[in-house]
């Protein structure tokens, strides 16, 4: 997955690029940069989110059901 492609990722670099104030500027690309190496954009929670629920179909229907559930 392209983290650059993410819409908070996107959003946050639009707003670093017309930050013009230091302080602002350096809060948020710590922030920016702490997401993304946290893997903690709403993209990234969405993945996992998918993941937990695709296992869990998993082991209580069986291979099948996931696999249909991520075929749709």
């Amino acid at each position: 997955m392209d983290v650059e492609n993410d819409p908070w990722v996107k959003h946050a670099r639009a707003r670093l690029a017309s930050s013009l104030r230091e302080p602002p500027r350096n809060k948020l690309d710590q922030k920016l940069s702490k997401t993304i190496a946290k893997e903690d954009t709403s993209t990234h929670r969405g993945l996992r989110d998918f993941l937990t629920a695709a296992s869990a179909i998993c082991v209580d229907i069986g291979p099948w059901a996931a696999d249909c559930t991520l075929r749709r």
